[in-house]
């Protein structure tokens, strides 16, 4: 008995698919039939359709793109992110104070759209934390991971390195990125940061360096056998005992540490860096970017929608007159 009643189910889906594909067929040659009895119409539409494209084609102007590859020092990569999305959402809006104190265009939107994302570099991030330092540990064991971005999206900002994706409007040129960037750098956190850490490398670099002068005032008056005087709040002391191998290893750390600060103060010259040469690309429009094609399309559908439209009023209006 089940058999049975499975193989009525089966031939009922059967029937049921192949009543559908016949429908489907049946409208599909009506289709036809209608624009070949109306090709007259059709024909019209399609040349006033590639008329209207190419005058309006000429006028066309496309969007623009372009990706900047950006260098956020000194820890500014948080600042940097909220100062993007706040000038986005001021370009949008057209702020008109914002835009020409910042040097855009008030009378039309330069900026479609910003997107920036890190460059994941995992030395960028572990040099964030000290040697051994255990937080490290903690952090990457608390870090929920999505299967894509796993480290991206939880230590954005720790990144030295980033992709600016600029969608920018048909007016945009070259000058637009430059005022991004000045932008950026402009921004008063930003400066605060990086004022603040130029500073102190700076500082450090000089107190490595007397550091460095007193050592080596130390070993010249030790190989003189002298005394080692000195009125500086660095004393070091050294007697007949002292371990020169250890003085010399401390001078060339202490040197290799320096020598790295002045190549992070050369690469940091500005709070944000622009390190590629940005070249502005036009936006490809696709097959129906192209408003000769899309037009005829357009006015061609809009026919046959309304033709369908009659047809179904017509359809149901016999229907309600067969009710009465």
């Amino acid at each position: 008995m089940s058999t049975t009643s499975d193989e009525i189910d089966l031939g009922y889906l059967i029937n049921k698919f192949n009543k559908a594909i016949k429908s489907a067929v049946i409208m599909l040659f009506k289709a036809i039939s209608f624009i070949i009895r109306n090709w007259i119409v059709v024909l019209i539409l399609l040349i006033a359709g590639l008329v209207w494209g190419y005058f309006s084609q000429q006028n066309y102007k496309p969007s623009k793109k372009a990706t900047l590859l950006v260098r956020t020092n000194f820890g500014s990569g948080s600042y940097a992110y909220n100062a993007i999305n706040f000038l986005k959402e001021k370009s949008k809006s057209k702020d008109s104070l914002f835009l020409i104190t910042n040097k855009f265009r008030p009378d039309t939107l330069e900026i479609n759209d910003l997107e920036i994302t890190p460059i994941v570099n995992l030395v960028d991030l572990t040099d964030s934390f000290r040697e051994n330092d255990r937080n490290l540990d903690i952090v990457l064991r608390n870090v929920e991971f999505d299967g894509e971005e796993p480290i991206s999206s939880s230590f954005t900002t720790q990144y030295k390195y980033h992709n600016l994706e600029l969608t920018l409007s048909s007016v945009a040129t070259s000058s637009t990125v430059e005022h991004i960037i000045t932008y950026l750098n402009n921004n008063q956190f930003i400066q605060e940061v990086w004022n603040t850490q130029t500073k102190n490398l700076e500082y450090k670099i000089l107190q490595n360096e007397r550091t460095i002068a007193q050592i080596d005032t130390i070993i010249t008056n030790f190989n003189n056998n002298q005394s080692t005087p000195s009125s500086s709040s660095q004393l070091l002391v050294v007697d007949n005992n002292l371990g020169l191998h250890s003085l010399l290893n401390t001078k060339v750390a202490l040197q290799d540490e320096n020598n790295l600060n002045r190549e992070e103060l050369i690469r940091a010259k500005k709070p944000i860096v622009l390190v590629n040469n940005p070249v502005l690309t036009k936006n490809k429009a696709g097959v129906f970017g192209n408003k000769m094609v899309k037009y005829p399309f357009v006015l061609i559908g809009l026919f046959l929608l309304l033709a369908w439209f009659k047809h179904i009023y017509f359809y149901l209006q016999r229907i309600a007159k067969e009710e009465e």
